[in-house]
Formats: structure tokens, C-alpha cells, sequence
């Protein structure tokens, strides 16, 4: 890592911080009663956000008033949000945009419709990545 990509990775993880978001190094799973389907469609997200676009990333990222984002990830691109929903209706979207985009330092929220998601991991991995097409 150079130092002007650390001082970046550093500088929006201190941004997200310092706005409210409890930005942890370490992935966790949901506490609630998480589907193993909504648990691999999270986690093929991450990694895929992880080694395919370099971001770095958290799990489960906790603000005091907003709420919990499923996937958060930073770097020297946008600053992005992936929520991981069953069949999310215009509501959920909605009011999750107003909580975790609005007035926050984070750009961009894709919402990933658990259901859609193929049960094999290489055609999941491949859903994530068109799903998320615009981050390249």
C-alpha cells in the first residue's frame, strides 16, 4: 500500500467515524436471526467489493441514529452501502437511502434482492458483480 492510498483509506474511514458510523476492522455476522442466504449474498459482496475493487470493508456497520448497514465499504472511490433485503418494496428502499445516504459521507447504496441471488457461489459472486456494475 502507498502511503498516499493509506492516507486516503485512513482519511474516509476517520470521515465515516467521525460522522457516527462505528467502523470496525473485523467482519461479524448479524446477531439477529440472519438467513443463510442473506449471510452469502453479504459476504459474496464484501469480498467481491474486497478483491475485485480494492475497497476496504465492514460488516454490520452500527450508527447510534441511523441504523446498521449490512456491507460499508471506503476507499479512494466513493464511499459505498450495500444492504442485502427479501423482496425490498419502494418503502424499505426509501427509508433506507434516507437513513444511511442522506447527510452522510456515503455516495452510493445498491439494494440486493436476497431472493435474486443464484445458490451457486461462482453465479452468486457473478450476480454481485452485475448488480454492482456501475462501481468499476
Amino acid at each position: 500500500m502507498t502511503s498516499k492510498r493509506g492516507k486516503d483509506l485512513y482519511d474516509a474511514r476517520k470521515e465515516l467515524q467521525n460522522s457516527g458510523w462505528d467502523v470496525t476492522k473485523a467482519s461479524r455476522f448479524n446477531s439477529g436471526s440472519e438467513t443463510v442466504a442473506h449471510s452469502a449474498c453479504k459476504h459474496l459482496a464484501a469480498h467481491y467489493l474486497r478483491h475485485e475493487l480494492g475497497y476496504k470493508v465492514a460488516f454490520e456497520t452500527t450508527h447510534q441514529k441511523r441504523g446498521e448497514i449490512d456491507v460499508l465499504a471506503w476507499g479512494e472511490r466513493e464511499t459505498i452501502c450495500i444492504e442485502c433485503e427479501t423482496n425490498p418494496n419502494n418503502d424499505v428502499v426509501r427509508d433506507k437511502l434516507d437513513r444511511y445516504i442522506h447527510g452522510t459521507p456515503i455516495d452510493e447504496m445498491f439494494v440486493l434482492n436476497v431472493d435474486e441471488m443464484p445458490h451457486d457461489i461462482h453465479g452468486g459472486y457473478a450476480w454481485i458483480d452485475e448488480q454492482t456494475y456501475q462501481l468499476l
